[in-house]
C-alpha cells in the first residue's frame, strides 16, 4: 500500500474543502452570504446561551426596548439543525434562480426589502392583536429564521408560473399557483400556526400580483449602485452577479427529464466568471441570453469552437482534392 508522505504523492483532496470550494463556486454571492449567515448563527447559538432569540423579532423586545436591530436580522437566525438542513436545500435553488435572473443588487433588495417589511408587518399586527384581545402573549410571538423570506420568494416564483401547471409536493401533484398555500398548511399541521409565516406568504402573493411594485428598484438604480456605493466593494468579488450580466428569464430552462418539470441552467452550466474564455466561445444567442458585464455570469463554453474546427477541417480536403485539377480560386468556388 502505498504511503501518501513519501515525496511526489500528492496527499488526497479534503473532502470538506472540496465541498465548499464547490460551493464558492457554483452559489451567487447573495445566497453564498444569506447560507453562511444561517450557518454561523446556528453554530454561535449552539455555544452562545439564547443567542438566536437575542436576534429573533420579538414585538416586545423590538418596540417595547427599542431593539430595532431585530428586524433587521431576524431572517438570518437559524436555531434548529432542521431549519438549517432544510435552507441549503430549499433556499439555495431559489436563491440561485433569483439572483442569476434578476442580479446580486436586485436580488440583495429584494430580500431585504422582504425581510424587513414582513417583520415590521408582524410586529405591527401582534400589537393589534394585543390590543384588541388585551393578551399580552401576542407581543412575545417570535418571528425568525429564513422562512420568513422564504415563504414569499416561494409564492412569487409560483404566481409567474404558467396557468395550470403543477408542481411536486413530497409524493402529490399540486397546482403551482396554491403551491405556497399548501405548503403553509403542511408547516401548521407539524408545528402550530406562525403570524410571521402567514404574513410571509401573503406578502410573497401581493408581491408576485404587482400590489408592491413600489417597493422594487429599477436595473439603472442598482448599476449606479455598484459603481459609487459601498455594493462597489462587492461586484468586484467572486459571485456578484452584476446588472449587465443578469440573465432574466434564461434563469429557467425548461428540460424534458424522466419526471417532467423546470431544471435550473446553472444546474446544467458551471457559474463561470464574465470575459476570458466562455464569453470568446459563446454563440450570438448565448450572449443575449447571458450578457456580459460586472461580476459573473451564468453559462459554460458552447461546442461552436469544435464545429467550426469540423468545418474547416472538411473544407482543406476539398481544396486539397482539388488542387490537382486547378487553382485555389476555383477550388473555393466550388466550396
Amino acid at each position: 500500500m502505498s504511503d501518501p508522505s513519501q515525496p511526489g504523492q500528492a496527499p488526497p483532496p479534503n473532502p470538506v474543502l472540496t465541498a465548499y470550494e464547490n460551493f464558492v463556486r457554483d452559489t451567487p454571492l447573495v445566497t453564498r452570504y444569506v447560507l453562511t449567515c444561517l450557518t454561523a448563527t446556528f453554530v454561535l447559538d449552539i455555544f452562545i446561551d439564547s443567542f438566536g432569540w437575542s436576534l429573533s423579532n420579538i414585538p416586545y423586545f423590538a418596540i417595547g426596548r427599542l431593539e430595532l436591530y431585530r428586524i433587521l436580522v431576524a431572517p438570518l437566525v437559524c436555531n434548529n439543525l432542521f431549519s438549517l438542513v432544510f435552507a441549503y436545500f430549499s433556499f439555495i435553488d431559489h436563491g440561485k434562480r433569483l439572483e442569476c435572473s434578476m442580479g446580486s443588487a436586485q436580488f440583495a433588495w429584494l430580500f431585504a426589502s422582504l425581510g424587513i417589511g414582513i417583520n415590521t408587518t408582524h410586529v405591527i399586527l401582534t400589537y393589534s392583536l394585543q390590543f384588541l384581545t388585551g393578551d399580552h402573549t401576542w407581543i412575545h410571538i417570535k418571528a425568525s429564521g429564513i422562512w420568513t423570506v422564504l415563504f414569499p420568494l416561494i409564492a412569487i416564483e409560483c404566481v409567474a408560473a404558467p396557468p395550470h401547471s403543477m408542481r411536486k409536493l413530497f409524493f402529490w401533484q399540486v397546482p403551482t399557483l396554491y403551491y405556497p398555500l399548501i405548503l403553509l398548511a403542511f408547516f401548521t399541521l407539524l408545528g402550530g400556526y406562525s403570524v410571521s409565516n402567514l404574513v410571509a406568504v401573503a406578502t410573497g402573493y401581493a408581491y408576485g400580483y404587482g400590489y408592491l411594485d413600489k417597493t422594487k428598484v429599477s436595473t439603472a438604480q442598482t448599476k449606479q449602485w455598484e459603481e459609487t456605493t459601498i455594493l462597489a466593494n462587492f461586484a468586484r468579488r467572486d459571485g456578484w452577479v452584476g446588472g449587465n450580466a443578469a440573465t432574466g428569464q434564461a434563469a429557467w430552462v425548461e428540460m424534458a427529464t424522466s419526471g417532467g418539470g423546470t431544471t435550473m441552467a446553472q444546474q446544467q452550466q458551471p457559474f463561470l466568471p464574465s470575459g476570458g474564455d466562455a464569453a470568446t466561445s459563446a454563440t450570438t444567442n448565448t450572449a443575449e441570453s447571458f450578457p456580459s458585464g460586472g461580476g459573473r455570469q451564468l453559462g459554460g463554453p458552447t461546442r461552436r469552437g469544435a464545429g467550426n474546427t469540423d468545418a474547416r477541417a472538411a473544407r482543406l480536403k476539398v481544396l486539397e482534392a482539388n488542387n490537382s485539377g486547378g487553382p485555389t480560386e476555383n477550388a473555393d468556388d466550388n466550396v
